[in-house]
């Protein structure tokens, strides 16, 4: 494509696959996908301050697109939010917040049974990715939500069936916080908005090399309402706790340790699986139900608890019936 700019709007109706090349850039107020599709927008220098799209081919009709900075999924021309037939929707900003507004669709941003990822990029100043109170976003297929800062509103809905969603850091060694707010280089996640989820395994960080999330810290209780398996993930660094994870299924994997001898990782669950590095294992657990704790069942990567170096330590007591 060539360049295409406009001061209000721009609708591109498909009958068929459109890609962008290096020098061809959409510069637009609010940009209108229709049509068959697919789109591979993925020129960084597109700049649209608002994105809409509807597309009608099953599986194929996929969604690809990538924006300069800011970016908001609301109404453009006559489209409300992001409609795909079972087709993936990737959306990602190269440096600036992107946001998905409560529109009048049941669901704003919808990949049907395919998957869905969102991206807000940052450089060194913590964008964030923003559903807004009552928004709801849904793709079966599984989501993924990749900002240094994550805000979930009141009411919102992210829902990937019995799929996982993995919220994550975008830059390396970003801070996790479970329980806590966004701040500086913190992801923060809040027993609310860990609530807005619903899958089948809510993973939580990164661990990938030269990639990885920062410390986690779990600040206060957590229990998840929308899954029955948790999985933290940091590479090269610990996992600590002042709160309690409730979950049944639960897998921890660090880079320097998951908790320490004197403050180990509370939990309350059924199944557990983990590794880490260095640094050791330390996990307490108080089981509410008959039946113990189980080390395994849980995740096919993890079969167990394994330790690079340091001590493992795990206890299990009854709690109250």
């Amino acid at each position: 494509s060539t360049n295409t700019s406009t001061n209000s709007g721009a609708s591109l109706t498909a009958g068929g696959v459109v890609t962008q090349t290096a020098t061809g850039t959409i510069t637009t107020g609010a940009l209108e996908l229709l049509g068959a599709g697919s789109f591979n927008l993925s020129n960084q220098n597109n700049n649209s301050a608002i994105l809409a799209a509807s597309l009608t081919t099953a599986s194929t009709g996929t969604l690809t697109y990538v924006d300069a900075d800011s970016l908001t999924i609301d109404v453009a021309g006559g489209t409300t939010g992001i409609t795909t037939n079972n087709s993936a929707v990737q959306v990602s900003t190269t440096n600036g917040t992107l946001s998905v507004n409560n529109t009048a669709n049941a669901i704003d941003i919808s990949a049907g049974t395919s998957t869905l990822a969102l991206s807000a990029g940052s450089a060194s100043n913590d964008n964030p990715i923003m559903v807004a109170a009552g928004a709801s976003i849904a793709g079966t297929g599984g989501i993924t939500l990749t900002g240094d800062n994550i805000s979930i509103g009141a009411g919102a809905l992210i829902n990937s069936g019995t799929a996982r969603t993995t919220p994550r850091p975008f830059e390396t060694g970003t801070l996790i916080n479970l329980g806590g707010n966004d701040g500086v280089n913190t992801l923060g996640l809040t027993s609310a908005e860990i609530n807005t989820i619903t899958a089948g395994v809510l993973e939580i960080g990164r661990a990938s090399t030269g990639n990885s999330a920062g410390n986690v810290t779990i600040s206060t209780n957590i229990t998840p309402t929308g899954t029955n398996q948790l999985e933290l993930r940091t590479g090269g660094n610990n996992m600590n706790s002042t709160g309690t994870l409730t979950v049944p299924r639960l897998a921890l994997t660090a880079g320097t340790g998951v908790g320490t001898s004197g403050t180990p990782i509370a939990t309350a669950i059924s199944n557990l699986v983990g590794t880490t590095t260095s640094g050791g294992f330390f996990v307490s657990n108080t089981q509410n139900a008959a039946g113990g704790l189980t080390i395994g069942n849980v995740s096919p990567s993890l079969t167990g608890v394994s330790v690079g170096g340091g001590d493992i330590s795990i206890s299990t007591t009854r709690g109250s019936q």
